[in-house]
């Protein structure tokens, strides 16, 4: 079976590792830091652990059909806890939020900041489902080429989407309270964006969080990487730390070595 080298041990790489091993590929990950982790790694100071990147874990199915796919349950390698409530926003008057999967509460909760909002959970949640049932099929094709963006399946997204209309427009819809609206679109933050800049189509971010929950990894999020590296090692893949890629030299217009950063040429790829 063909080599594939893979450049860097954060999710992706780790996730692309495993699903690769398991199909008899011979695999090796070069991570050019010292641990393996990616923008989902940690550091420890005076015996505490810290996550240096996302605190939160979401939509957990996707992690499981990975293991899956390997013959193994993501939750005899971690301890995920789901969150009751996610959070609370608290604004500045005092009015506190507590998002929730638990539609009721979170009802409850918009009524007591602002009544006449409570009813307009269910209209947003209907609506972002029919976007997400629409969406997620076309987010987990290939798209290779740029051509595939113009394909029909992605063209009639776009009434879907709406991305000419901003987040905060489209809460306009459904809340009229701009403490509740900021309840539902803080999350474009995450995304590096203002609510009134962030297409609307990144409605289905908070969604996410109420259709499948909030989680928590015991021990922190890194956790989760280390699981990826255990079954990628568990499955014959070795995991290179302190190995960093200078340059991959393409033959034929296909990528073949990776050349380290010292000059040695390590692996061959496919």
């Amino acid at each position: 079976m063909a080599k594939v080298g893979i450049i860097g041990a954060g999710p992706g790489g780790l996730a692309a590792a495993l699903l690769l091993a398991n199909r008899g590929f011979e695999v090796e990950v070069f991570e050019k830091e010292n641990k393996i982790g990616g923008r989902n790694s940690y550091i420890k100071e005076e015996g505490y652990t810290f996550d240096i990147g996302p605190t939160f874990f979401m939509m957990p199915f996707i992690l499981e059909r990975i293991f899956q796919e390997t013959g193994r349950n993501l939750n005899d390698y971690v301890d995920l806890k789901l969150l009751e409530p996610y959070y609370q926003l608290v604004f500045k008057d005092g009015k506190r939020f507590y998002p929730s999967r638990n539609r009721d509460r979170v009802k409850d909760s918009i009524a007591k900041i602002s009544p006449d909002d409570a009813s307009g959970f269910d209209l947003y949640m209907k609506d972002n489902k029919k976007k997400m049932d629409r969406t997620l099929p076309a987010l987990q094709r290939g798209y290779h080429k740029f051509y595939h963006l113009l394909s029909k399946e992605v063209l009639n997204l776009l009434p879907v989407l709406r991305p000419w209309e901003s987040l905060w427009d489209n809460l306009n819809k459904y809340f009229s309270d701009d403490r509740v609206k900021l309840g539902f679109t803080f999350q474009s933050k995450y995304l590096g964006m203002s609510p009134y800049n962030c297409p609307s189509l990144f409605s289905i971010l908070p969604y996410t969080e109420y259709k499948w929950g909030v989680y928590h990894v015991m021990g922190g999020l890194h956790k989760l990487t280390k699981a990826m590296a255990d079954v990628t090692r568990e499955l014959g893949g070795k995991i290179k730390l302190n190995k960093e890629v200078a340059e991959i030299d393409i033959v034929n217009k296909k990528p073949m070595v990776c050349i380290l950063k010292m000059g040695i040429i390590k692996s061959s790829t496919r």
